[in-house]
């Protein structure tokens, strides 16, 4: 493999992996349906059907040559005509060479339901494929990038769905003591309570917040886990007190 292609699935496997809206069971690359198919030189399996739109240029001449056409006399900007293979390229269909396909989307995690929290959904929007599995992650993890942001490196203060104020916190009050020799205390971790950890599930929750949601997906607020408290300070402190 190519070096560089090799650091680029590299980078884009792990931001998969670890991104806040690809946590869950399964998680991350495990949540992606995969699948595969032989193609021709011109990227089309056997089945597929070659279809020519009103705004192409050779749609006038399949018209009314015995294809099937698909016509809307309402939306006529969507008729199309199916055109057999041959007749279209000139040649009969050949397999080329195989082309590896990805589906997936953003996972929640529904606390109303106590058999099965963690869902996701089928983005169509990062539907993408390559002629090698690497390709394919590499171009399905861009897509990610672009749609449900960049956290290739969310243990950063600039990269995360974290608030601010709990990375401040936590950077004063350390999950860990600095002396690795102090790490284990009568046979278990010395973690410090007074540090914030913040759950998968609650990770997730804080991503829907920090990308919002669709009001097509309006239902999903009332699923999610009330993740008000992280938000500020003050709302955090309130809690406890209230706890």
């Amino acid at each position: 493999m190519d070096k560089e292609i090799m650091m680029q699935f590299y980078d884009a496997f792990w931001l998969i992996q670890s991104h806040p809206a690809f946590l869950g069971i399964p998680t991350g690359i495990s949540s992606i349906d995969i699948h595969t198919d032989k193609c021709c030189v011109n990227g089309m399996s056997q089945t597929e059907i070659v279809t020519v739109s009103r705004d192409q240029d050779r749609f006038d001449e399949f018209l009314g040559k015995g294809h099937k056409e698909d016509f809307d006399k309402d939306n006529p900007e969507f008729d199309e005509i199916w055109v057999p293979y041959k007749d279209f390229y000139g040649c009969p269909w050949e397999a080329d060479h195989v082309e590896i396909w990805l589906e997936g989307g953003a996972h929640f995690y529904d606390a109303t339901d106590d058999k099965f929290p963690w869902q996701s959904f089928h983005d169509i929007e990062l539907d993408t494929g390559g002629r090698t599995y690497e390709e394919s992650i590499i171009s399905f993890a861009d897509l990610v990038k672009e749609k449900y942001g960049d956290y290739s490196c969310e243990e950063t203060d600039s990269c995360t769905v974290i608030p601010e104020w709990i990375i401040e916190h936590n950077k004063q009050n350390p999950l860990f003591p600095e002396d690795r020799s102090n790490w284990f205390k009568d046979g278990q971790f010395n973690t410090n309570p007074k540090n914030i950890r913040i759950s998968d599930q609650e990770r997730n929750a804080l991503w829907w917040h920090v990308n919002g949601i669709d009001e097509r997906d309006s239902w999903l607020s009332d699923k999610l886990l009330d993740i008000t408290k992280y938000l500020t300070k003050e709302n955090f402190e309130n809690s406890i007190e209230g706890d």
